[in-house]
């Protein structure tokens, strides 16, 4: 059976007709390299909706920390609780809104105070003319004339478990390293244990994660890193796999512990910041005894998770700071000419131009109030 002809799950022949073309690393996570007459077209978008979709639901808080570019469309936004109890959606570029608009009716001494929080002016003015028929003596349009937009930031601090793996997007992963096999010219009845795998519900699953030492060679510094590579050891009987993403999450795949080829060494590593190649080199010297201790979590010393962490998420706060400054000085800028006194297209007076100043720095305050540590 030539792997390069059957379908990766169903085993179905591929033609010109059902043949498609696969991310090896899935698009929805940055994946830019591409493989065919590797799996069909109905099974690619039966996995890409459930093996694909689950990896990379959790994987999206880092899509959108690191502000992934992806080759096709956004990453969606992340739902967000903060230790205050408060819902926010983490937007593709940074920065975040609320999940949901805010509508409250506050008992004051002669009657009652609406206050409305909205995402945008037409959805201020949506909740406004639905406060208007319950309370018809609102009159819509005037109050939303008096309607102002403003940013804040969250009072408490977001927080998120990144965990990674399971039975769905574990076939996620393990198809990436099979794919990057069929991709270098493996054929499929060298890589038995993963084919196993991705066909069979009742397999068990033949990766694990590593953090003893850092496998990759040429990392690139404070670069959150995807990889993904291929070692075949005929002398060992063994077709090794590793799969990384964002630097974060280190996978070591057994695809074989028969292999029969040739020897083969290839490593493919993607900056999914930029959506360019890395220059990188893995290298997977285990044996059949070292696979069976990461199977069961034995290469995972204590602080090694938060070491490679440490390896890139600083780096990315310091480039976030960087794009909230940024837009908060273009907001208070925006803020302080739209209230200086001043009719677009009209030459500043000397009284709306010592306005300004201090407009910019009431603009900015949000912003000096929460960073003013850092800043």
């Amino acid at each position: 059976m030539s792997f390069a002809n059957h379908c990766v799950r169903c085993d179905g022949v591929i033609n010109d007709t059902n043949d498609s073309e696969e991310h090896v690393l899935p698009n929805s996570v940055g994946g830019h390299l591409k493989t065919r007459r590797f799996i069909c077209v109905r099974c690619n978008n039966e996995t890409g909706q459930t093996w694909d979709k689950e990896l990379s639901e959790q994987l999206n808080f880092f899509c959108q920390f690191f502000g992934i570019i992806r080759e096709r469309g956004e990453a969606p936004p992340q739902r967000i609780k903060t230790t205050a109890g408060e819902d926010f959606l983490m937007q593709a570029g940074g920065g975040y809104k609320l999940q949901k608009p805010v509508y409250r009716e506050v008992p004051v001494e002669n009657g009652k105070q609406i206050q409305i929080q909205a995402r945008s002016m037409s959805e201020a003015a949506a909740m406004l003319r639905g406060a208007a028929r319950k309370y018809p003596q609102i009159d819509a349009n005037a109050e939303l004339a008096k309607a102002s937009t403003s940013y804040t930031y969250p009072t408490g601090v977001f927080h998120h478990n990144p965990t990674l793996g399971g039975e769905i997007a574990g076939r996620s992963i393990v198809k990436t390293v099979t794919a990057f096999a069929h991709h270098v010219g493996i054929p499929s009845n060298e890589c038995d244990l993963a084919i196993a795998y991705l066909r069979n519900e009742a397999s068990l699953p033949p990766f694990g994660f590593f953090y003893e030492c850092d496998l990759v060679d040429g990392r690139p510094s404070e670069v959150p890193i995807h990889c993904v590579a291929i070692s075949g050891r005929p002398d060992a009987g063994l077709l090794l796999g590793y799969v990384e993403y964002f630097g974060l999450h280190r996978i070591v795949v057994c695809l074989s512990q028969s292999y029969s080829g040739p020897v083969i060494e290839q490593s493919y590593g993607l900056n999914p910041l930029t959506g360019q190649a890395v220059s990188v080199r893995v290298g997977l010297p285990f044996s059949v005894e070292d696979l069976q201790a990461i199977y069961d979590y034995k290469k995972i010393p204590e602080g090694s998770i938060e070491r490679a962490f440490a390896e890139v998420v600083p780096a990315a706060l310091k480039r976030s700071f960087e794009q909230e400054k940024t837009r908060a000085i273009a907001y208070a800028t925006k803020y302080a000419f739209e209230n200086c006194g001043a009719k677009k297209g009209e030459m500043l007076t000397e009284d709306q131009k010592a306005r300004l100043p201090p407009l910019v720095v009431e603009g900015l305050m949000p912003f000096i109030q929460r960073f003013a540590a850092r800043a």
